[in-house]
């Protein structure tokens, strides 16, 4: 990913994800468009929430999608 990108982007991992190794995205240069949100757990897409999310399940990601959707289209 360029650190010149300008498009608004959200970056999300976790430390335990078995596929993919967090470390790299820790230091990767980045612009202010984009931001890096790294969950201690997850695994590889694995962003279940404890309770219900307001979207009335248990997916957290799903959830997370729609609320950085809503924010980028208030740009």
């Amino acid at each position: 990913m360029s650190s010149a990108s300008r498009a608004p982007t959200v970056i999300l991992t976790s430390k335990d994800d078995p596929f993919v190794d967090v470390k790299p995205y820790l230091n990767l240069p980045r612009s202010s468009a984009v931001t890096l949100h790294v969950e201690p757990h997850g695994g590889h897409m694995g962003y279940l929430a404890a309770e219900p999310t307001p979207l009335g399940t248990r997916h957290w990601g799903d959830y997370a999608i729609a609320e950085a959707a809503k924010a980028l289209l208030r740009v």
